[in-house]
């Protein structure tokens, strides 16, 4: 009986001190070491920075209630790193060049979709790297119809050339006309 008194001494007294159950919960200032913990990597630099003396932060590692905490900061961080990586992404036109001429050499065509989806991840590669410039066209058109006074909406529809063609026409007419009467 003596021995296991003395092992749930020792057990005890690891848990915390004199007997006492361990401390689960975390002050600011443990929380802020493991923030700047895992910001720097440094345990002095952490250490100071949350307010504690350069050594106490090696004590902290060892702490078992300090490990969750760290690693769901690490956890945060990896995330965060990973979302703002996604709407960063670094393409060079070198890289570019070595996929457009890989896909060149060793693409077969897509049955259904044609070669059309790589050609696009092509294009908006080099236009992100500024190799390609979108094209700035705006077009303006403007039309208008002279209508005579007096006619109608279908001689206003008739196109130009025609107009023309039968105003021509009308004047051979007439000038056929006028010769037949001076021959008669």
């Amino acid at each position: 009986m003596a021995i296991k008194s003395k092992q749930q001494n020792r057990q005890s007294l690891s848990r915390g001190h004199r007997g006492r159950k361990a401390r689960t919960a975390l002050t600011e200032a443990e929380i802020a070491f493991c923030a700047y913990f895992v910001l720097t990597g440094t345990v002095k630099q952490a250490s100071l920075q949350a307010g504690y003396s350069a050594w106490w932060g090696y004590e902290l590692l060892k702490m078992r209630r300090i490990e969750p905490v760290l690693r769901e900061f690490v956890m945060r961080k990896k995330e965060e790193a990973w979302s703002i990586a996604r709407g960063q992404v670094a393409v060079t036109r070198e890289f570019l060049d070595e996929q457009f001429m890989f896909r060149l050499i060793n693409m077969k065509t897509h049955p259904k979709v044609g070669d059309m989806p790589v050609v696009k991840m092509l294009e908006v590669g080099y236009k992100r790297t500024g190799n390609i410039q979108e094209p700035r066209i705006s077009n303006q058109a403007s039309a208008g119809v002279v209508i005579a006074p007096g006619s109608t909406m279908k001689q206003a529809y008739k196109s130009k050339w025609l107009r023309d063609k039968e105003a021509e026409l009308a004047a051979e007419c007439e000038e056929e006309s006028r010769n037949n009467r001076v021959l008669s």
